[in-house]
């Protein structure tokens, strides 16, 4: 770990933007942030099933006083997200052995947890491989590209379509 790197937990109501910014700055079409993309992060926040009481598990890595990484679940614990800048993978192995003391479950007197990768990220995917981890599902990623404009569509009468954006002039 880097000198001045140092792990936290979350604070729900005062990192939430700070990790929600971060996750938007880092953000990478190859790698989805291991699928933790800020949208994601918002969601389930505001979710019926997210687990508010266990946010204190989260793992918060700061370097400088700024945030590099994060070890999260996205609903409850027993799945996990490891998530940094490209600057700071080396703390992946740190974050894993976090992710296992905090996040996992007993099921059947058997510690499990889950790790959220995509396949670009092989540096996380080998690491996991290491500590003995095995590929239970698999998904495949569906991205609508906008560089080709909508098709205009002409509404039945009576109907009409109002934009949500305010003007604030």
């Amino acid at each position: 770990m880097e000198q001045n790197t140092y792990k936290r937990r979350y604070k729900l109501l005062a990192d939430f933007t700070t990790v929600h910014s971060f996750l938007t700055d880092i953000y990478s079409l190859d790698t989805l942030n291991s699928y933790l993309l800020p949208q994601f992060f918002e969601y389930a926040h505001t979710h019926s099933w997210f687990n508010h009481k266990l946010t204190h598990r989260i793992g918060l890595w700061e370097d400088g006083g700024k945030l590099v990484g994060i070890v999260c679940f996205e609903m409850n614990i027993g799945e996990s997200f490891l998530v940094t800048d490209c600057e700071h993978t080396l703390l992946l192995p740190e974050m894993l052995t976090y992710a296992e003391k905090e996040l996992s479950v007993i099921n059947n007197i058997k510690q499990t947890l889950s790790v959220w990768v995509t396949d670009k990220e092989t540096d996380k995917i080998e690491l996991l491989a290491r500590k003995g981890y095995t590929k239970v599902h698999t998904e495949p990623v569906r991205i609508f590209s906008y560089n080709k404009p909508f098709i205009d569509v002409k509404l039945p009468d009576g109907y009409t379509i109002i934009s949500l954006e305010i003007d604030i002039r």
